[in-house]
Order: structure tokens, then C-alpha cells, then sequence
């Protein structure tokens, strides 16, 4: 056995410990910036879904149940007892650290790479989008079939539209696109690798979107997609009692003011957001 594995042995066999849990999780949090506390010997699927989850997920999109076809990796930055057994529970692959999901991702990347080369496509998602465990087997599906490179399920009007090129629109299968928000983006694994590896975790949620989009559309121009078959949640702020977890670790003017930082020192310039092409829903079917 090697050291790694006996460490990884070691967290699970203290993890179990329910009269010291309390006492051990108060500083785990270290120990998770070194080590997967939860990891699979061999990927079940091709496809990997990746959260930074804390107490407020949805649970309903994280639970395992029989439609799930996918592997779930989880990176938990909350503090309830309960919240980590759900999840611990319910991941094939857990780490304890705070930060953003793309700074969590790419910490798996630089650490973890050889687990991520295993998988073909990597969607990296909120933790409280609202979405069935079956459309998001569904979504990976379609993006294989029309060989998107880049992907989002259409937001319902219900919960936050930032941008209107995302909300939904019946009729449709999909839309090809020039954009994709960051909420819940749905990447081929080499156009991530690719992302990743220009990514530095400077910058949160603002503008990450933006980098991404940019670098797919500039390499595959048709291949990003907004999936209107399939629709998912944002929830709004009101919604959770006006609390964003992201503002706690950067607030929002932060988050604005980097991303202005960044676009003057790279001199990035954003472009009009547009719907390229529709493929509507055979009727006739």
C-alpha cells in the first residue's frame, strides 16, 4: 500500500469517529488542500460532474440514485456535520477546501490531473442549481451526439437570466451560440485542459466566463451550444435569503474589479453575445 492510499485510509477510519468527528473536521480543512479524502480505484462512466459544495447545495441534483450515470466529484467548503455525511455519502471522489469552483478545479488539475484524463467530459457546476440527476445524464448525451465542445442547459426564467442569449426558448433542441455563463458550463476534457492551463485563480466568477467562451469560440466556431431541451434553475438571490456563498470568499465589487483589472492588462475585449444557429424540435416526430 502506498503512503498515499494508508493517508487516505487514515482520514476515512478518523472520519468515522462520531465522538470526535466535531474535534477532527475543525482541522481537516488543512489536511484537504493535500489529499482526496474519497476516491474511486476506477472511473465508472466517462463523464465527471465537479462542485465546490457547501451547507446550502441542492441536494436533489447531488443525491445518487438509479439515473445517475455520471461520476461526481465534490469539493466541500462548508462547516455542518450533516452536510459532509450527504455528501461523503453521495460523491465518488471528496476533498475538503475552501475556495470558487474554478479555483477548486484547477487545484484537482495541478494535483490531480491523471484522475481528469480518465474522463472525456467534465461539467463544472453551482452547487444550488436546481436540475434532475436524469436531464443531466440527458445533457451529457446531447452534447456527445452533436459533438459540442462547449455546453449549458437554458436557465428558466424562474431564477436568475443574466445574460438573455442563456434563457430558455421553446421550440428548440439547442442553440449554437458564441457564449456560455459560468454557472454551469459543460466541457469537453481538452478544451478545459485548455482553459485550465491560461487560468491562474485570480479571478472569481466574474469575467472566468468570458475567458472561456472566448478561447472555444476563437478554436471551434458552431461546436458551444445552449441546450434548450433541457432547462435548469439558477436561483435567485431572494431566493436564498440573499446569501451567496461567493461573496463570502471575494464580494461582488472585488470580483468586478479584477475582472477590469484583468481585461485592461490583457486588453480583452468582450464581444456582442448572439445566437449563430437553431435547431428546432421535429414536430413531426
Amino acid at each position: 500500500m502506498s503512503t498515499k492510499e494508508l493517508i487516505y485510509r487514515l482520514l476515512e477510519a478518523l472520519s468515522l469517529i462520531k465522538k470526535r468527528t466535531l474535534y477532527f473536521w475543525a482541522w481537516v480543512p488543512r489536511i484537504g488542500d493535500f489529499f482526496l479524502i474519497k476516491i474511486m480505484k476506477k472511473p465508472q462512466s466517462k463523464n465527471l460532474v465537479f462542485t465546490s459544495a457547501g451547507d446550502y447545495a441542492s441536494r436533489s441534483t447531488w443525491s445518487r440514485n438509479s439515473e445517475r450515470s455520471f461520476d461526481l466529484w465534490v469539493v466541500f467548503y462548508g462547516k455542518e456535520q450533516k452536510s459532509w455525511e450527504f455528501f461523503k455519502e453521495n460523491s465518488d471522489y471528496l476533498m475538503r477546501r475552501q475556495g470558487s469552483k474554478f479555483q477548486n478545479i484547477l487545484y484537482a488539475y495541478k494535483k490531480h490531473k491523471d484522475i481528469l484524463d480518465q474522463y472525456e467530459n467534465i461539467l463544472v457546476a453551482d452547487d444550488d442549481i436546481i436540475i434532475s440527476v436524469k436531464d443531466i445524464r440527458c445533457w451529457f448525451e446531447i452534447h456527445k451526439e452533436y459533438n459540442l465542445n462547449l455546453s449549458q442547459a437554458s436557465f428558466d426564467p424562474e431564477g436568475k437570466i443574466s445574460h438573455s442569449v442563456t434563457e430558455h426558448q421553446v421550440g428548440n433542441i439547442l442553440r449554437y451560440t458564441n457564449f456560455v455563463e459560468v454557472t454551469c458550463p459543460l466541457f469537453k476534457k481538452k478544451d478545459l485542459f485548455r482553459f485550465l492551463d491560461i487560468y491562474k485563480g485570480d479571478l472569481v466568477g466574474w469575467g472566468i466566463d468570458w475567458l472561456f467562451s472566448s478561447q472555444i469560440h476563437r478554436e471551434y466556431q458552431g461546436k458551444i451550444a445552449v441546450i434548450d431541451s433541457l432547462v435548469c434553475i439558477n436561483p435567485l438571490d431572494r431566493a436564498k435569503e440573499n446569501r451567496r456563498e461567493i461573496d463570502i470568499l471575494q464580494p461582488t465589487h472585488l470580483r468586478k474589479l479584477n475582472w477590469f483589472k484583468f481585461q485592461k492588462k490583457k486588453n480583452f475585449e468582450m464581444y456582442a453575445m448572439k445566437t449563430l444557429e437553431v435547431v428546432k424540435v421535429n414536430v413531426s416526430q
